[in-house]
């Protein structure tokens, strides 16, 4: 095996392939020599062409015996893939990415997204792209998939029941793309990620145990192996899609936002006109007083329709006029500061809407009787000043809308998220640059655990805290924001001073400064991102890559910054002057979105990173970022 992780010779590895054929000749169908290559062989210019190589050689021996060649990679990796068939479009049979959604650890100090907002959608067409373009005579499979639940949840768990949701969606969306020949998710015990987080359908508990995922499955697989999919007929938050079965016509129906503080909605679907089943396969429940009516509920979880003949135009007009009667309107909650609450109100409608808003913050009416009238495809901003601050510990937030036609009134919640407190800095620019970490601040943020690291793939070699961690302080004064951090890493490797610090050990910060960020939304114009590294020579090099329009991007050359690296610590004291965040100011109250990430290269590139949320490295989504609140 030669220094870059590839055999000297592409043909050392055929005598390995000939012999694991005839060995097993009655036992392989598919068979994947190397999971995810885009992950684990070294980060080397050229390496797409050496693992081409490598299935070029290989795939004769695949012919010759019948089996079947499978080309798998993360879901991150389409510019690798795409590399890779270019120079062996014809050396394996399927193309089977692995399009997870990000993050995906459920628990309750986890934090997961559905395959809607967490990109799993967007993922898997990216690659069924590159599977028409470049190798439309394969088969495409989703090769891994899943989300793994805390094994300390019970299995009756609200997390629970996410997680089988969560995987009921995936493969609904994975059935509406007919190109999609097989999905291969996490059925076994014992796929342990994040070092408390477990994939599968199946637990031991006293005993192998079935989780609410296991019916989900079950029910997907029911109504649907071998269905082909139909045109959809809504993509929005609320999910609608449609299948052909035999001679059935199915529905799924389900709210793809997984906002538990909004109220589920109700649709009567009479029995004569479809079979409605619940998420699990039970029969949906029956109007009470009416056995003759079932009771559809519109959630997280999907809801299924079996439809009789010639019902299904009336079904969905039925459906679609529930959803647009009763979410007419989307609330975009921004949080500048503790006594501002602000919203925009966007109209769904075909039509103008005209309403009176109440608002409530827990129990407290601060918001009364507010004509709105929207236009068509429009919004209106409303901006509430609030006499009590809100409490930093998440609150819940109510709308009530009244219709000016008299329709019932619509309830709209939100739940406020808590808010971490960045305490005042009074020390001067040069005392800051040799101050050091207590630890015993109580403000202090320690990342030094398998589910802060991502990829959350356990082949990326994250070994321990040794490996990467990181303690950071995040203060401020009326200057500048103050980072300081202390970061373990065995190696330092930072070859770059440019555009691409990023690509080797760094930290990486984003900032949303007006805290408006709406989920699935990439940065907006109130946005940042910078880059602070310890270069070649000692040089520390500070890379602005995101701003708002008409704000410079690059290289920042007034840097205020130390970086220092003693033994196996590097030490970030980074001063970021408030100008540079504009519009954001330094006083009380005022509540941001903030996020880092510490990237480890080792020498062959950046295999991984520990952060503080999501939302940096794997794909830009400041909605996830911990909120803070500048405090005296």
């Amino acid at each position: 095996m030669g220094k870059d992780g590839f055999p000297k010779s592409p043909d050392l590895i055929k005598g390995y392939i000939d012999k694991v054929l005839e060995t097993y000749k009655d036992e392989i169908t598919y068979f994947d020599f190397h999971n995810e290559p885009d992950l684990t062989l070294p980060h080397i210019p050229g390496r797409e062409k050496s693992f081409a190589e490598l299935m070029n050689t290989a795939y004769p021996s695949f012919k010759t015996t019948g089996k079947k060649l499978v080309f798998d990679v993360s879901g991150e990796a389409t510019d690798f893939a795409a590399e890779v068939i270019k120079h062996a479009p014809q050396s394996f049979d399927a193309f089977a990415p692995h399009p997870y959604s990000n993050p995906r650890y459920l628990g309750s100090g986890g934090m997961g997204l559905g395959p809607e907002l967490g990109g799993m959608k967007e993922q898997l067409e990216k690659f069924l792209a590159i599977h028409r373009a470049q190798c439309p005579d394969r088969e495409f499979w989703i090769g891994e998939l899943g989300w793994a639940l805390d094994a300390a949840a019970s299995i009756d768990s609200p997390w629970a029941v996410r997680h089988a949701a969560f995987l009921a969606r995936s493969l609904l969306v994975a059935k509406s793309f007919p190109e999609v020949k097989r999905y291969i998710c996490f059925r076994d015990i014992g796929c342990v990620e994040g070092g408390h987080y477990e994939y599968g359908i199946w637990r031991h508990d006293d005993g192998v145990k079935p989780l609410p995922a296991t019916a989900a499955y079950a029910t997907v697989a029911k109504l649907l192996d071998g269905a082909k999919p139909l045109s959809i007929i809504s993509d929005y938050d609320i999910k609608i899609y449609a299948f052909s079965k035999d001679n059935d016509t199915i529905m799924a129906v389900w709210d793809s936002v997984d906002d538990d503080s909004i109220e589920p909605l109700q649709v009567e679907i009479p029995v004569e006109e479809a079979e409605v089943w619940t998420m699990t396969g039970a029969l949906a429940p029956r109007k009470p007083g009416n056995d003759k009516v079932a009771l559809m509920t519109i959630n997280a979880n999907p809801s299924y329709l079996i439809l009789k003949e010639k019902t299904l135009e009336g079904l969905k007009t039925r459906i679609l006029s529930t959803i647009t009667n009763r979410r007419p309107v989307s609330l975009a909650i921004a949080l500048p500061n503790l006594n501002t609450l602000s919203f925009q109100v966007k109209n769904k409608l075909a039509t103008p809407y005209a309403a009176t808003l109440d608002a409530f913050v827990g129990e407290n009416k601060v918001l009364d009787q507010q004509p709105i009238d929207v236009p068509v495809g429009g919004n209106i901003p409303v901006t509430i000043d609030l006499k009590t601050p809100l409490p930093i510990t998440g609150e819940m937030v109510r709308f009530d809308l009244t219709p000016k036609n008299n329709d019932p009134v619509i309830r709209l919640q939100k739940q406020l998220p808590p808010i971490r407190v960045c305490r005042k800095n009074n020390e001067k620019l040069s005392e800051f640059l040799q101050s050091t970490l207590h630890e015993d601040s109580d403000d202090l943020i320690v990342l030094d655990k398998r589910n802060q690291v991502l990829p959350a793939d356990p082949t990326i070699g994250w070994k321990g805290p040794d490996n990467l961690s990181c303690k950071t302080r995040i203060t401020w004064n009326n200057q500048y924001l103050y980072i300081l951090a202390e970061v373990t890493d065995n190696i330092h490797c930072q070859p770059h001073n440019d555009i691409n610090i990023w690509k080797a050990d760094a930290m990486q910060i984003a900032i949303d400064t007006l805290n408006d960020a709406q989920p699935t939304r990439p940065y907006d114009n109130n946005d940042y991102e910078y880059g602070f590294a310890l270069c070649p020579d000692n040089q520390v090099v500070t890379w602005r890559w995101q701003a708002p329009a008409g704000t410079k991007t690059g290289l920042m050359k007034n840097n205020l910054s130390r970086i220092e690296r003693t033994g196996t610590k590097t030490v970030y004291h980074l001063a970021i002057p408030w100008r540079e965040l504009a519009p954001l100011k330094p006083k009380s109250g005022t509540v941001l979105g903030l996020n880092f990430i510490v990237a480890d290269n080792d020498g062959f590139g950046r295999n991984f990173w520990i952060g503080l949320t999501p939302g940096i490295a794997e794909s830009k989504q400041p909605a996830l970022y911990q909120k803070f609140v500048l405090m005296e």
